[in-house]
């Protein structure tokens, strides 16, 4: 290590300490004054409690209200970013906000249809994502998180705030800004998720509405040149990670927008009840019968992929990377710079009568038929007229085309621009049982007897069963649940036209079928909890969940080693078990979450890790002052090593390579949480093992590496009035 390096290093060293310095002073001056304030407050007045909020969000084609609750928790409350919060392990770019994708198969859902916009699904908030809200007094929550060295620091601020204007009508608004640095040159990203929301709950009138944007701009370097200065730091030179040369040092970036709307309207058929509360009085209330319902959607979304511009005929920015991936070296629009641009436009009908299960004279279950149209419309670049085919046409345009074929900005020809439409419609109807315990049901299924393709034979069938049931105190939960999807390849994986990638596919309809089985126990009494002796209050309490799932998919579409889409063309199989366990002794804490993942076909096709790995060990006190408490623990990623997916700039996408397995590699975070009332916070220490430990395969994606050992903190606080 040199001499420079060294200083470096000490000086980094010195700015987590001063860091983690004036954190704690400030911590502690807000914790005194915040614990004399809650306790003042609980003599002074009754406390505003989430029992009077009311919240849920809107599923399924006609707009089913799913309860959900809000995020005032201790336990996970250090795990901060929405990708890990949403999957237990995610392969990213290293940088918090970075294109990512989960290991684990049964995580990567579809949140956007739009097809740029897959690796950012696990940042992404659409429209179900959304919480509704019905509250006594106005709700309002503010959150703050800072991370990593004052010159490459990660820092993000979200809130919301709710109120109702009547006692059935509620709006609000929530957002979220991020700005992270992210530890390597060129690598920060910029990302927002804003919206506005409401809803009218009534007799006959039910209506939920909202409004979200999604933006996100990643800056790209490239990964890596050389991934010994992570693995072999000692041969390679050590280095701190800003200085670590990357491939992309200009202008190279990726940036998507999206902004997406929806409605849920419902009149309620129904009449009034009248029900006897005590021997002297008695209430009315309504009671719904049937109803109309009728449901909008609608997204636009745009994405942008740009590399600086630089003389015609002189290299580009990516052209080293993409020289020595074999991959995107021959430019087909510009030959001085890359603005490779998509732009897609969805909107979704869907309109339908309900027979309410809870007065249905042919049986207990509830009974729904709806008609659907979707319309699709996607903007993008269908060809190029090339000056040197076209001389006339260059005579036309008033251009003068140099010795590399190109006019003077590096264009080789006129873009041929075309938007096109893709119209889908069908029928669906369901049938549920959603009151009572012992057995609710809901089946599901729809028609298209128009779709994408003109083939009139894609659906979706569905049906999920769940129980409930006791052995001894004990109470299990069992769910199976199983569905078939078929459905037409997307335009944008048969057809695209960038500067470094094109292709034009004609891909058959892709069938997804999918088995679940779900049994737990979220808390598995093995003693009394009346008795009052010391070993009953010791005795370990344990909740269990075990998942098995296997899914089968006719005709994959895939990202393959040229990073280009294909379509596999035997039947891919995944079979996945999924292991969760939380043990509580005492005040000590232990939880894990264990999935085990096998796939059939070959790595240039789909691999994923055999086994992936969260744990959490900790302890945590009971009230102190009767307001406050407390929380010291670390946690752990693990992953098996697999031919991790590769990153392509040009397209944001993550193709399948078979050069190099990632994984085997422990990733600890020590933290220590607080809880006062309505105020949280953490501060932990991310990737302490990186101390000590000799093992320095970090590379999460292949040329990318993981944050280095660093300090970040976050606080949130709710406000009731």
């Amino acid at each position: 290590m040199n001499k420079y390096n060294k200083i470096e290093k000490k000086t980094f060293t010195l700015c987590n300490f001063v860091t983690m310095k004036r954190i704690i002073i400030t911590l502690a001056a807000i914790m005194t004054a915040h614990i004399a304030l809650c306790q003042s407050a609980a003599e002074g007045r009754e406390e505003c409690t989430f029992s009077q909020i009311k919240m849920w969000q809107a599923q399924g084609p006609l707009g089913y209200a799913i309860p959900s609750t809000a995020d005032t928790l201790l336990e996970d409350y250090h795990i901060n970013d929405l990708a890990f919060r949403r999957s237990i392990a995610v392969q990213t770019l290293g940088n918090r906000g970075s294109a990512s994708i989960s290991k684990i198969f049964s995580d990567r859902n579809r949140r956007s249809n739009f097809l740029f916009f897959q690796p950012y699904s696990l940042y992404y908030t659409a429209p179900e994502d959304v919480n509704y809200f019905n509250t006594k007094r106005p709700y309002a929550n503010i959150s703050y998180y800072n991370g990593g060295p004052s010159n490459r620091k990660q820092e993000s601020v979200d809130g919301i705030f709710t109120i109702n204007a009547t006692p059935h009508l509620n709006f609000g608004m929530y957002g979220k800004w991020q700005n992270n640095y992210g530890a390597f040159e060129n690598q920060s990203t910029k990302n927002y998720n804003a919206g506005f929301f409401g809803s009218y709950m009534h007799r006959h009138h039910n209506l939920m509405a909202n409004f979200s944007l999604n933006g996100y701009r990643a800056k790209e370097n490239g990964g890596l040149t050389n991934t010994e200065y992570i693995t072999d730091p000692k041969n390679a030179g050590e280095l701190d990670a800003y200085n670590m040369p990357v491939y992309f040092s200009g202008d190279v970036n990726n940036k998507l927008v999206n902004w997406n709307a929806y409605l849920n309207y419902k009149y309620n058929f129904g009449f009034d009840k009248t029900i006897e509360v005590t021997s002297d009085s008695s209430t009315t209330t309504f009671i719904p019968v049937s109803s109309l319902i009728y449901t909008f959607r609608t997204e636009t979304d745009y994405n942008r992929y740009l590399e600086g511009f630089t003389f015609p005929g002189s290299e580009m920015e990516g052209d080293t990377l993409y020289k020595k991936l074999g991959l995107g070296q021959e430019k087909a629009l510009n030959n001085a710079s890359c603005r490779d641009s998509v732009h897609y436009w969805e909107m979704t009908h869907t309109a339908g009568l309900s027979l309410n299960e809870e007065f249905n004279t042919l049986g207990k279950f509830g009974l729904v038929g709806y008609f659907t149209y979707t319309q699709k419309e996607y903007g993008l670049i269908q060809g190029i007229q090339r000056w040197s085919d076209h001389p006339e046409l260059a005579k036309q345009e008033k251009v003068i085309i140099n010795e590399f074929g190109s006019d003077s900005i590096g264009r080789l020809g006129r873009y041929d621009w075309g938007n096109v439409t893709k119209t889908r419609m069908g029928i669906g109807a369901q049938l549920s049982k959603h009151s009572g315990e012992h057995l609710l049901f809901n089946f599901e299924g729809e028609y298209y007897f128009k779709d994408e393709k003109e083939t009139a034979t894609t659906y979706k069938l569905g049906g999920d069963v769940s129980s409930r049931f006791n052995i001894g105190r004990n109470i299990f939960l069992v769910k199976a649940r199983a569905s078939q999807n078929r459905e037409c390849p997307d335009y944008l994986e048969e057809h695209y036209f960038g500067n470094r990638f094109q292709w034009n596919n004609n891909f058959d309809n892709k069938t997804r079928t999918e088995i679940e089985g779900t049994i737990g126990a979220q808390q598995l009494c093995l003693y009394n909890p009346n008795d009052s002796n010391f070993l009953s209050k010791i005795a370990p309490e344990i909740g269990l969940l075990v998942k098995a799932n296997e899914t089968t998919i006719a005709n994959h579409i895939y990202w393959g080693t040229d990073a280009q889409p294909h379509q596999y063309g035997k039947t891919l199989s995944i079979t996945q078990l999924s292991l969760q366990e939380k043990l509580k002794i005492w005040y000590l804490h232990f939880d894990n979450e264990l999935t085990f993942q096998y796939t059939n076909t070959e790595a240039d096709v789909l691999d994923l890790p055999s086994l992936c790995w969260y744990s959490n060990i900790y302890l945590r006190t009971k009230k102190l002052f009767k307001v406050m408490t407390l929380q010291l623990g670390a946690d752990m990623r693990y992953n098996t090593a697999y031919y991790a997916p590769a990153y392509m700039p040009a397209t944001g996408a993550f193709y399948a390579q078979t050069a190099e397995k990632l994984g085997e590699y422990p990733y600890w975070d020590l933290y220590l949480s607080m809880h006062l009332k309505t105020f949280r916070v953490f501060v932990e220490y991310n990737h302490f093992n990186n101390l000590w430990s000799s093992n320095h395969d970090y590379l999460v994606t292949p040329g990318y590496a993981l944050d280095q050992d660093y300090i970040k903190f976050g606080v949130s606080v709710n406000f009731d009035n």
